[in-house]
């Protein structure tokens, strides 16, 4: 069918954080197939904890472009807007960014693609990236 959920993992950094800028990231989604190459997907994507207990969050709408080469892969591209917010311990910053990504899928079966993805995230004041692996299952 049409619709798809998925979760993916990786490694996640802050520019200009100062030390400890990685940690590892989580995004959970789920979306919508509306032609054989674009779909619609929202997602929340965690990027983790940086510098002084900072946590950078994102609840984003993107556009998904997915161009079909051999074998089963596809190249994928992401345009979008996040809702990102930064969390230093009881002080909260939000607003509405830019969000892009590129990357590459594998249709291991009808119903479950395989992905590797790299996502820019860009915050208030920082801009924040994923570069991730994960499952997407088709219903």
């Amino acid at each position: 069918g049409p619709y798809y959920g998925g979760v993916s993992l990786g490694s996640s950094d802050i520019d200009s954080c100062g030390n400890n800028c990685r940690d590892t990231g989580i995004k959970i989604l789920g979306g919508y197939q509306v032609t054989p190459t674009i779909g619609v997907e929202l997602a929340y994507t965690d990027l983790g904890k940086f510098g002084n207990n900072v946590r950078a969050s994102a609840l984003g709408i993107s556009a998904i472009g997915k161009l079909p080469l051999q074998n089963n892969f596809s190249l994928l591209g992401r345009l979008g807007l996040n809702n990102a917010r930064l969390k230093n311990g009881g002080n909260s910053d939000s607003s509405v960014e830019l969000g892009y990504g590129i990357g590459a899928s594998y249709t291991y079966s009808p119903t479950v693609d395989f992905r590797a993805e790299w996502e820019r995230i860009a915050f208030d004041t920082v801009d924040g990236s994923l570069l991730s692996v994960g499952v997407v299952m088709k219903f």
